[in-house]
């Protein structure tokens, strides 16, 4: 498979058993977000050389990647209704990701605790909605 980026070209090598199962994302210009590692195959081009393990359609990274919604805050006791106001967003925004709380102290220092019986989605609106409350860079996804 040849790839071109915004950067350059690239060749993904797929083997057999992968091209079989992503076979319906591998056609001409669709946008696959692609999980390989790199190809020790060398030679003389500039061409960047992978393998190509897993192929998503690029609508659905976020849905397929996402294993956890990270909010960060001051201190609960600081703060009461910052608690509240996340579990009424969490209530109504259930999903498959973990929900992970960064406290931070006093002192500056983070806490962090997972959500036991609280699972939340990373789709795009739930995200804005945290981040409209808790600010831009308090609010993220991790993998």
């Amino acid at each position: 498979v040849s790839v071109d980026g915004m950067q350059g070209k690239s060749e993904i090598f797929v083997f057999n058993e992968s091209y079989e199962k992503y076979r319906s994302q591998l056609v001409v210009d669709s946008k696959v977000f692609i999980i390989g590692s790199p190809s020790n195959r060398a030679d003389d081009s500039d061409v960047l050389k992978f393998i190509g393990a897993d192929f998503f359609p690029l609508d659905q990274v976020r849905h397929k990647m996402s294993r956890a919604v990270n909010v960060r805050f001051p201190h609960p006791s600081a703060n009461e209704a910052l608690i509240e106001e996340l579990k009424e967003l969490a209530g109504t925004h259930k999903g498959q990701c973990h929900l992970v709380i960064h406290l931070i102290t006093s002192r500056g220092n983070s806490q962090r605790v997972r959500a036991s019986r609280m699972r939340v989605t990373s789709a795009q609106e739930f995200v804005k909605k945290l981040r409209n409350s808790f600010g831009d860079s308090n609010v993220w996804i991790s993998s």
